[in-house]
Order: structure tokens, then C-alpha cells, then sequence
């Protein structure tokens, strides 16, 4: 919650987007991975202190069956 929402929406874009490229590297076809940063909007902690803030800098996955 530091920061302009906007900026905060990108970095959470750019995390995510980092980890596309990883699982790629690992094998993984680019196109059966989608990504979408969430920045701010879905905290697991108060941003009261850097060590919420740090645990909310997060990946989740979502694994589907096609």
C-alpha cells in the first residue's frame, strides 16, 4: 500500500510475468499459462508493517484440467 496503485498493479504484473517466463524455462509452453497481477487489491495481511507487506508480495496458482 506503498506507492501509487497503479505502480503497485505493474509490479504485481511484472512478478507474475517473471514467473511465466521461469516455468517456461522449465518446460512449461508459454501459451497453457496465464497471468494477471492483482497488485493491492486481494492483501492476505495488514500492510501495517514491511513484514505483512513482504508476505503479501506473493504468486499464486491456479491449476486447471483442460
Amino acid at each position: 500500500n506503498i506507492g501509487k496503485a497503479e505502480d503497485l498493479l505493474q509490479l504485481s504484473q511484472e512478478r507474475a510475468e517473471a514467473i511465466k517466463i521461469f516455468l517456461s524455462k522449465k518446460g512449461i509452453a508459454p501459451d497453457r499459462i496465464a497471468v494477471v497481477g492483482l497488485g493491492p487489491k486481494f492483501p492476505l495481511n495488514d500492510n501495517g508493517s514491511e513484514e505483512n507487506r513482504s508476505r503479501n508480495r506473493r504468486v499464486e496458482f491456479i491449476i486447471t484440467r483442460l
